[in-house]
């Protein structure tokens, strides 16, 4: 998080990536791959901004989007 001299960005930004780093780690279960890649769960990274009252979704290789 170098680089973002803001601290509620890199705050944010920090929180995002606690999301992403979630995701991964739930991949990292063969059982949870297994769901996954067999369609019997989806999983789903959201964010959101309570100050604010805003939902962000993250999709793997993009962005995290306003919902």
């Amino acid at each position: 998080m170098t680089g973002i001299n803001d601290r509620p960005a890199r705050l944010r930004a920090l929180e995002k990536e606690a999301v992403v780093t979630s995701l991964e780690n739930l991949w990292s279960f063969p059982f949870v791959r297994a769901a996954v890649e067999g369609e019997r769960l989806a999983l789903h990274g959201l964010w959101f901004d309570i100050g604010e009252g805003r939902l962000e979704a993250y999709a793997p290789g993009a962005e995290f989007a306003a919902v």
